[in-house]
């Protein structure tokens, strides 16, 4: 298996990135899955049910919300020194 580093001559993705991806990618799971059970995507409440249940391994690590605090499982930072 090539890295993505390889792949893309040693380029990496920033954090902004991966998280927008992984954002993106959070929010066709719950379409998808609401879709599948006939759910109304278009009801707010049905649909942010259904993104605190999404679970996967992103391309910034797990993405998992936990109910009450909407905190993500897993999240790295930057630190930049100004």
């Amino acid at each position: 298996m090539i890295s993505y580093a390889a792949e893309f001559n040693g380029e990496v993705p920033s954090t902004h990135a991966v998280f927008t991806y992984d954002t993106v990618y959070m929010f066709a799971h719950a379409l998808e899955s609401m879709l599948e059970r006939g759910d109304d995507f278009n009801d707010g409440k049905e649909m942010t049910d259904m993104l605190r249940s999404v679970d996967f391994v992103g391309a910034s690590g797990k993405v998992k919300i936990f109910e009450g605090s909407n905190d993500r499982s897993a999240v790295g930072y930057n630190i930049v020194n100004v």
